[in-house]
């Protein structure tokens, strides 16, 4: 089925103003995937790159309990399961105003690094980061 861009705009725009996502796809006789992805577009061009802060703060976040996974096979024909943790790192201003700045998978050093050198430089020097 194919939605026209002023609808894609109003379902994302409804998302934004308060109104529970689940419960948008009935009101607009549309699928729950279809507002997702018109949220998704909308908050990629709303969204921009926070500006450098002085005092960068750091919080690890579970998010439910640990879950198990298939990862292979053993030799004798048994499923391998593997442990995954739902973590989140979150980055924030501490003493500005901008609160959240982002948040990545996981809560490795890996993580962290990534993030942080995915900024963009500051002023000549990313030194304003950390």
């Amino acid at each position: 089925m194919r939605t026209t861009t002023r609808l894609r705009t109003a379902l994302a725009v409804v998302v934004e103003d308060g109104r529970d996502q689940s419960g948008v796809p009935a009101a607009h006789q549309v699928s729950w995937p279809t507002v997702q992805r018109a949220v998704v577009v909308h908050a990629a061009a709303e969204l921009v790159e926070p500006e450098p802060t002085t005092v960068l703060g750091m919080d690890e976040t579970r998010f439910g309990r640990p879950r198990w996974r298939p990862d292979g096979v053993h030799d004798d024909g048994r499923i391998r399961w593997a442990r995954t943790d739902p973590w989140e790192t979150g980055f924030v201003d501490i003493i500005g105003d901008q609160a959240l700045l982002g948040q990545v998978d996981g809560r490795t050093s890996a993580a962290v690094q990534a993030w942080l050198a995915a900024r963009p430089e500051a002023s000549g020097t990313r030194s304003r980061w950390w």
